[in-house]
């Protein structure tokens, strides 16, 4: 006699109509999964508490799932949450893993890279999409900048000169310069605009606007970005 597993439970978490219908279009065609619940944000689900506790696995966007995962810091018992979104900035994906997001899926994937990434963080692995790990695998080439090193980097993408950098940081303009002369090697660059437009590429500074449109990240500073070697780990896994 063939015993049937019971099927996975899964939550469905997105602001677009159209995506959360296309997300449970693809679950539902895949055998052992099922559709517990979609909604559009968070306090939507939580209106649903008593039917979402049922489910095993959260599909949301970034910053719903960023939310999401936070509150599984505090609570193992909640489920995990795999990512599916276009964010794919350096900054963003850390940011993300920090945040205990076990899955993270930029579109442009095959339908069963889905399946396989709720199936994955159901058993307790991790699962990133090829272009994800690829992300992950080329941010481990570059050098990290020092937290000094950031603060100045983030003042010349403000635009602030030398002098005002040198005043705001309270370190000589000579210092200003050395920091500067040693982030272009890290970023492999030659120029401000250069330095500027690769640390918007890979997301390494968060622009002052975010603050306003998702105050999720506003506690982003106190959350421990994972050490090299645990991401040198998840890439091998994902590469695996």
């Amino acid at each position: 006699m063939t015993i049937t597993p019971d099927p996975i439970l899964v939550s469905i978490v997105h602001p677009d109509s159209l995506v959360r219908a296309c997300l449970a279009g693809a679950l539902t065609r895949a055998s052992g999964i099922e559709i517990n619940c979609t909604v559009t944000d968070v306090s939507a689900l939580d209106q649903l508490a008593s039917r979402h506790v049922r489910s095993q696995v959260v599909v949301a966007d970034y910053e719903h799932g960023i939310a999401l995962a936070r509150r599984s810091l505090g609570d193992t018992r909640l489920p995990p949450v795999v990512v599916v979104s276009g964010v794919d900035r350096e900054w963003e994906l850390r940011n993300a893993l920090a945040h205990r997001v076990r899955g993270y899926l930029i579109p442009g994937f095959e339908l069963e890279h889905l399946d396989d990434g709720v199936r994955a963080v159901r058993c307790g692995r991790r699962y990133l999409c090829t272009r994800a790990a690829a992300r992950l695998a080329e941010s481990l080439s570059y050098e990290a900048l020092t937290d000094r090193e950031a603060e100045v980097l983030a003042l010349v993408v403000m635009g602030e000169p030398n002098k005002i950098i040198s005043r705001r940081l309270s370190i000589s303009i000579g210092t200003v310069k050395s920091h500067i002369k040693s982030t272009y090697g890290k970023l492999c660059v030659a120029s401000r605009t250069q330095a500027i437009a690769t640390a918007e590429r890979r997301g390494l500074l968060r622009r002052e606007t975010e603050d306003e449109s998702a105050p999720w990240l506003e506690t982003q500073r106190q959350v421990p970005v994972p050490p090299r070697a645990t991401l040198e780990r998840m890439a091998d896994v994902a590469f695996g």
